[in-house]
């Protein structure tokens, strides 16, 4: 019995989450309940097929340092240590592929409910004066925290966030305990499982470190621990070196990589609080206990008043831009508070200092728990609870704003902002009569609870939910794109597969099993996507897609087969009701003879793609590129001023509605047509055409 009695505040924090997840999961069809999932942006275009390829990886269809799945041939191992480097990505071992579009709701889940126990690891190992029921409802906090809910499409930084509080327990052991292991082996661990977001660690850590060697400088017991922190830094960077330096080599080759100082130069001063403060205000909850207890005037520990700077100093990089952009590397295009993890735990560092203070809470009054006080808080819990379902519901398209654009706006900034004064509302109400002495540990933890599972509940509604009822036929077509998996013939030699335009995430390609030229992650090669932009396919951002091309450079590089809508033709390979394979009327095989001198050709040739593709026909084969290539000038052209030399450019110049460019062009026998607007490399998201960026 007092095992059970030991244990149940370790099984309510997962099983909470469970409850609340499993409830949210039910209520709208999501799977297992039904055909919804949780995935969208990130989590489609990146997560889900880097785990299938992790599946072909693991069964020995492909290979980690040489996979011809992705960008023509690459090097995943910095993409995996980027994105899957997860306990939980073993479980890919036992679906099948099609179904890795549902597995990714029940990774969520496991994280989150993962996050809940470690952070309780936390409150029992370090406060130990913490109810350990408030502590248990504190960690259910942090795993329904604004940045679990935001940012868990990018579904290996919910391990970091379960990790986390381990970290924490190892600092608390440096500290107290002069323990070096526990603090090597966190580091080291963090540092394998996601390389990208432990330099935000590093960060932390030596602020933090600095923060408390200053603080502490004078006590005598903590005179070694720099030195000790010092050596166990040493070691775990060199325990996970073999990670992060080929990681971080490759990170410099890629497209990602820009100037630090150019883009703190050019960025504004505050952040885009639109975003940055509804990731915080979706934890009223904590940001309403530091709140009353922070303002009742009284005297505060040491180490109560170090966490509450470290939190002010955590809270900085949300609010000013500069700083916030020096903890992402230098740049981002999205997710803007990759560390905010940190921040809501330091904050619930706080709240818990705060509740297991002596003088914090008044002594129980003489009446403490009164049957009405427990109706009244009763009948909030109900106001609350209705209040939540019917917001969120009246308001869905406005607060999710995130869910569709990754940013919120205005409007949304607003509604979150409407729904956390209600919410705080209620738990200022909680925490105050707790505070008061009016109602004790036991029933706050139990209404605490209450009202913490309703905002919980809702911001599942909001931020998870939302996404699959944008798209309710996103699972079914994901069915539909892995149906086309393993239809072609491994044994016909090497060849790669295409598709004929953007037909759905360019690295379900390689997903499929076939060999392809489509990548998306933040690791791809700069110079493998600006010679694929010169080669005529599609490279912007960080995402080369392996439709567009010429059938010159689609054969010289061993494209086989095209995968496009359904028209029914009778070449088709396989085909389902959406999409069918169709061979290519060019191919050749991997690997040229040819006894062209060849010396010259280390770079592709600059000027227009009609240029690139004639020198390249002429370097290989010897021929005469006019006689492959045939450049059509227009006949007429109108409200357009044309400034090409060398490369195209073409602009508007009319002050009307009305601008063409006429092209007369005999056609006699199957032709294929391109219009070259490409004027130069670059990885731009957005293009400049007619002075507006587009």
């Amino acid at each position: 019995m007092d095992k059970l009695k030991k244990a149940l505040p370790f099984i309510f924090p997962p099983l909470a989450v469970l409850l609340i997840m499993g409830f949210a999961f039910y209520r709208h069809g999501l799977y297992p309940f039904g055909d919804g999932t949780v995935s969208w942006c990130d989590m489609s275009q990146q997560v889900i097929p880097l785990l299938t390829d992790f599946k072909d990886i693991f069964t020995g269809k492909d290979g980690m340092f040489l996979n011809f799945h992705n960008a023509g041939g690459m090097d995943l191992w910095g993409v995996f240590f980027f994105f899957i480097a997860s306990p939980y990505t073993l479980l890919v071992l036992f679906v099948d592929k099609a179904d890795i579009i549902y597995l990714v709701n029940i990774l969520t889940v496991l994280k989150m409910m993962t996050a809940a126990v470690t952070a309780q690891i936390y409150f029992r190992s370090c406060q130990k004066k913490l109810d350990p029921y408030i502590g248990a409802v504190l960690s259910v906090i942090y795993a329904f925290c604004g940045y679990g809910m935001l940012y868990y499409q990018n579904n290996i930084w919910l391990d970091m966030m379960y990790l986390f509080p381990l970290l924490m327990v190892a600092f608390r052991e440096l500290f107290e305990k002069k323990r070096i292991i526990p603090y090597t082996v966190m580091l080291t661990l963090m540092m394998i499982v996601n390389y990208y977001i432990s330099y935000m660690i590093v960060v932390f850590i030596l602020l933090f470190m600095a923060l408390c060697c200053w603080r502490y400088r004078k006590e005598e017991k903590y005179k070694d621990v720099p030195c000790r922190f010092v050596i166990g830094s040493l070691l775990g960077a060199l325990l996970s070196a073999v990670v992060w330096i080929p990681c971080f080599l490759q990170f410099l080759s890629s497209g990602r990589s820009k100037s630090v100082i150019q883009q703190i130069e050019t960025a504004s001063f505050i952040t885009n609080y639109n975003t940055t403060f509804c990731l915080l205000l979706s934890t009223a909850s904590v940001i309403v206990i530091v709140a009353v207890f922070l303002l009742d005037g009284k005297k505060r520990s040491k180490r109560l008043n170090t966490d509450l700077i470290m939190l002010f100093l955590m809270l900085v990089p949300i609010l000013i831009e500069p700083a916030n952009l020096m903890w992402h590397t230098g740049s981002y295009m999205s997710f803007p508070c990759r560390y905010a993890f940190i921040t809501i735990f330091f904050a619930l560092i706080c709240a818990g200092y705060f509740l297991s203070s002596e003088n914090a809470v008044a002594k129980g009054k003489k009446h403490c728990d009164h049957f009405v006080i427990f109706l009244i808080l009763a009948a909030l819990i109900y106001g609350f609870y209705n209040f939540s379902e019917g917001f969120v519901e009246n308001n869905r398209s406005g607060i999710s704003k995130y869910t569709s654009s990754l940013w919120q706006d205005s409007t949304a900034f607003e509604l979150c902002l409407e729904f956390f004064i209600v919410a705080a509302a209620f738990y200022a109400i909680v925490v105050l009569l707790h505070k008061k002495g009016w109602i004790s540990k036991k029933i706050f933890a139990i209404f605490l609870a209450m009202f913490v599972a309703a905002e919980s509940y809702a911001n599942v509604n909001i931020y998870m939910v939302s996404p699959s009822m944008n798209n309710t036929l996103r699972a079914a077509n994901h069915q539909k794109i892995m149906d086309l998996s393993d239809r072609l013939d491994e044994t016909d030699g090497f060849y790669r597969v295409k598709t004929a335009s953007k037909l759905f995430e360019v690295n379900l390609v390689g997903s499929m099993g076939y060999n392809s030229l489509s990548h998306y992650t933040s690791l791809t090669s700069r110079d493998y996507m600006y010679m694929m932009k010169q080669l005529g396919y599609s490279s912007y951002w960080m995402e080369v897609g392996s439709y567009g091309g010429t059938e010159l450079t689609d054969a010289l590089l061993s494209v086989k087969y095209l995968i496009e809508k359904s028209t029914g033709s009778a070449d088709a390979v396989y085909s389902n009701d959406t999409y069918e394979i169709v061979p290519t009327e060019y191919y050749l095989p991997l690997g040229i003879v040819t006894d062209a001198d060849l010396s010259g050709s280390e770079e592709l040739s600059t000027g227009t793609r009609s240029n690139v593709q004639k020198k390249l026909f002429e370097q290989l084969f010897g021929g005469n590129g006019d006689e492959l290539i045939t450049d059509y000038e227009y006949t007429t052209i109108y409200g357009v001023q044309d400034d090409s030399n060398f490369k195209p450019n073409y602009t508007f110049n009319t002050t009307g509605n009305v601008a063409y460019m006429d092209y007369s062009i005999d056609v006699t026998d199957k032709q294929t047509l391109y219009f070259d607007c490409f004027d130069k490399l670059s990885n731009s998201l957005s293009e400049d055409i007619n002075g507006s960026s587009w």
